[in-house]
This record gives C-alpha cells, sequence and structure tokens, in this order.
C-alpha cells in the first residue's frame, strides 16, 4: 500500500473516531484510545549517543536531507541531516536540539533557520536522555555540564 495512502487513511479513521467520540457523547471511552492510537503512530526510535551510524535514521527521511530549491529545511531538519550525513554524532545532535529549544544563540548558525518546526520530538529526546543514566552518562562531561545548565534535573552519573 502507497504511505500516502496508508498515512492520509489513518488521518482520516482518525478524525471520524473524532468526530463521532465527542458527537454521540462517548468521549470517556473514545478519548483514551484515540489519544494511545495517535502516540504510537507518531512515535519514533530513539537515538543510541556517541555514534554516527548511517543505520540511525533521526527525525526525517534521507532524501528531504537533498537540498532543494522549492524547500528550505528546518533547523530540525538541518541538525538531523548533519547527523544522518556523519557530520555530527548523536550527543552533538542532541546538545543542539537543547540549544535550538532554549538556548538559541549557542546553535552554530549553519543550522539557523526561519522555516517553522516542532519541537515536541526533541523535546521528548531530550527528556529521555536527561533522564536516563543509560543514555546521558555516556555522554562526554562537556556535553552533560551544558545540559544540566537548562536541566538541573538531570541523572547523576558516578
Amino acid at each position: 500500500m502507497n504511505k500516502r495512502l496508508l498515512i492520509r487513511f489513518v488521518i482520516a479513521s482518525l478524525l471520524v473516531m473524532i468526530v463521532s467520540t465527542f458527537r454521540f457523547g462517548w468521549w470517556k471511552i473514545g478519548a483514551p484510545w484515540l489519544i494511545e492510537s495517535v502516540t504510537s503512530i507518531a512515535s519514533i526510535p530513539l537515538f543510541h549517543p556517541g555514534t554516527t551510524s548511517p543505520v540511525q535514521t533521526g527525525n526525517i527521511a534521507s532524501d528531504q536531507c537533498k537540498k532543494s530549491a522549492n524547500k528550505k529545511l528546518s533547523t530540525l531538519e538541518l541538525i538531523d541531516c548533519a547527523f544522518k550525513q556523519g557530520k555530527i554524532t548523536a550527543e552533538k545532535r542532541l546538545l543542539y536540539f537543547y540549544y535550538a529549544l532554549g538556548n538559541y544563540e549557542k546553535l552554530p548558525p549553519e543550522y539557523d533557520s526561519t522555516t517553522p518546526w516542532d519541537g515536541t520530538l526533541p523535546a521528548e529526546e531530550l527528556t529521555e536522555a536527561i533522564t536516563s543514566k543509560e543514555i546521558f552518562c555516556k555522554f562526554s562531561p562537556e556535553t552533560q555540564n551544558e545540559l544540566r545548565t537548562g536541566f538541573p534535573q538531570a541523572v547523576t552519573c558516578h
């Protein structure tokens, strides 16, 4: 089945579910299922810090990394493309997400873009990283200290 057709089908199905859920008063039953369905569809695999393996995917498709005169890439896409091309590590990718979300002046200029993007997925990755000793403690001390400036609740590594 064509991927676009599948996505359209899923979106249409969810819209029908939303309308019928609220129209017929089934929101108490349908809302938890709807939330679970949407989050499972939108979920992406998390990264593995310290690697630049071409197997890892980031948040965007490889063909989006090719420069196009018709579309300027967003900050998120520029960071992910650099990661996919092996220009930055997963650790640096996460650090740049932090800069893009809350410390923009520290973001290297090559990742600056005026194209809008959604920060939900990078924020989820940051949250996962700072709360997991397995991930956070593999970062360099410099990266750990930099992330702690914005996230003092980050795990402690010994």
